[in-house]
Order: structure tokens, then sequence, then C-alpha cells
């Protein structure tokens, strides 16, 4: 069910975003407003034909052996957004992650500061506020361009938000060692 992903899964997917088990900062907003789409451009979503295109334009598509796998099926279970060119070529997009927030935001570079970035974000807030969903995201303290894209989008930072996690072996470890 779309927003409501299992603790294993935010889990191993929060340590899949925060190499190093670095701390994560946690912006929310209430704030809906739609950003418009310059012309010539195509709303969609994320097909699986666009799996190669967003593994390898995630900066964080290295730091675990199931990228590709975990990506897919995140854009088989989750509402996304993509914006795509005259020639069908996704040049922004965003998803709802498997433990609920939104995130891995890309706007190819040649098509940054014209507002994709915005319209994307925008889009998958009114599709999951109208499932009855929250509207959050998790970004790496590192990336600062994303903080400042969230603050410009006006979501509003949640300060002194902590997070504690009880990771239990997968039924697959555990049989290997019985």
């Amino acid at each position: 069910m779309p927003g409501q992903g299992t603790l294993q899964g935010f889990v191993r997917s929060l340590l899949r975003r925060t190499p190093n088990n670095k701390e994560v900062n946690f912006i929310l907003s209430p704030v809906l407003y739609f950003s418009s789409i310059p012309e010539g451009f195509m709303v969609t979503t994320l097909k699986q034909e666009h799996v190669e295109t967003v593994v390898q334009e995630w900066p964080y598509s290295g730091t675990f052996s199931d990228c590709k796998e975990w990506i897919c099926d995140m854009m088989k279970q989750f509402p996304s957004v993509c914006i795509e060119n005259e020639h069908g070529k996704p040049i922004a997009w965003v998803l709802q992650q498997d433990y609920g927030y939104i995130g891995m935001l890309h706007v190819v570079p040649e098509y940054r500061r014209a507002k994709l970035g915005s319209a994307v974000t925008m889009l998958l807030m009114e599709k999951l506020h109208k499932e009855g969903n929250y509207i959050c995201s998790s970004i790496t303290v590192e990336n600062k361009t994303s903080i400042a894209f969230h603050e410009r989008t006006k979501f509003n930072y949640v300060d002194d938000f902590k997070i504690g996690f009880v990771v239990y072996p997968s039924e697959e470890s555990s049989q290997n060692q019985i």
C-alpha cells in the first residue's frame, strides 16, 4: 500500500540513503501549490524503461549492490511523477520511497533552473495528498542543494527529530544461520 512501507523496508532504505549511518534532516510540508509545466513537456509516471536512467543519475546508486532492483520495485509499487521532453526522454522525476517519504528528485542538468524539480515535487505531493498520505522528505545533511530546494518550495524543517532503529535479521539471513 503506498505510503505505508514496512519497518524493515524503512530501515533498509534509510541505511541505503545514508551511507555510514549519517544523520538525516527531515522536512515536512503542509503547503500545496501547483507548479506549471513549460510548453513542450509531458507529465507521466516513471516506467520500467526509465530504470537505467534513474539508476545512472542517482548519486547514491553505487552504495549498494541491488540498487537497480530496489528502484525497479519502488517504481512498480509507489507513486511517481516524471516529466519527459518532446522525444519521450525522462528529464525530471521524483517518487515516493518504500518508507513513505518522497525522494530521488532529479532534474537532468541541461534542464535545471526551469522549475521542473518544483513541478514534479508538487505534482507528487498533490497525488499523495489526495490519497491521504503524509507528505515528507528526508535529506542527507551533506545535500545542501536539496535542502535549499526544499526550503524554497515551502517545506518546513522539523527540528530536533530523532529516529531509532531496531534491525531484525531477514528471514533469508536467519535461515542461512540455522
